[in-house]
């Protein structure tokens, strides 16, 4: 039974960093800042929450498997609003009643 999560635990692991590193590339281009704080709300909650769990319950993997899924989540809610920025951009374009819009808002 250990040896799958000692395989996996590899993988989930490089996902993670590789999420954190994409999502820290997003936030430094500064184009969603709603996401932003998102991402800056989820760094901080992982840091209290390692800093709890390893003061009154020691390091173990299943505490932290269980938080660790939220810095990929936010990897995805940036991949999703570029979509969607793109996606406006694209119907506005195609759109002559939306482009008109524009100049008047």
């Amino acid at each position: 039974m250990l040896s799958l999560p000692d395989t996996v635990s590899p993988f989930h692991t490089t996902i993670f960093w590789l999420s954190l590193v994409l999502s820290l590339a997003f936030a430094w281009a500064a184009r969603f800042t709603r996401v932003n704080k998102f991402l800056a709300s989820a760094i901080l909650f992982l840091v209290i929450n390692a800093a709890v769990c390893g003061a009154l319950a020691g390091v173990y993997d299943r505490y932290q498997s269980r938080v660790a899924w939220i810095i990929p989540f936010c990897l995805i809610t940036y991949i999703c609003n570029l979509i969607a920025e793109r996606r406006r951009g694209v119907a506005r374009q195609n759109s002559p009643a939306l482009a008109s819009f524009d100049l008047i808002g």
